[in-house]
């Protein structure tokens, strides 16, 4: 079992690596921008750093509405739709990387 410090260090961990793959790799920040299709770096840490913000205020947020009147069942209901809506795309996220990595890598993966 791990706990939160331990799978928090692992999400810095992560994001940290993210960045200084970017800084070494600066071309490929720019390789497939705007296209659909592909892998765009850039894109990904956009995304990734512009969400993990409301996703940890909203956290925090949620669990203290019902301090503001909001009913609780409601604020737990709200909590756990923000949760499951994180687990969607947490896994497309992961389902896509399964998809473009390389296949020695993806056996790996299974």
């Amino acid at each position: 079992s791990h706990s939160l410090a331990s799978v928090y260090s692992q999400r810095v961990r992560w994001q940290r690596g993210e960045l200084e793959v970017a800084a070494c790799n600066p071309e490929a920040l720019i390789k497939n921008l705007f296209s659909f299709l592909g892998m765009a770096p850039a894109r990904t840490l956009i995304i990734d750093h512009t969400l993990a913000f409301p996703r940890v205020v909203w956290t925090f947020v949620l669990s203290m509405m019902w301090l503001f009147g909001y009913a609780l069942p409601l604020s737990v209901s709200a909590t756990m739709l923000m949760y499951a809506c994180s687990m969607v795309v947490e896994g497309m996220t992961m389902f896509t990387c399964y998809l473009l990595v390389r296949g020695d890598t993806r056996a790996r993966v299974k």
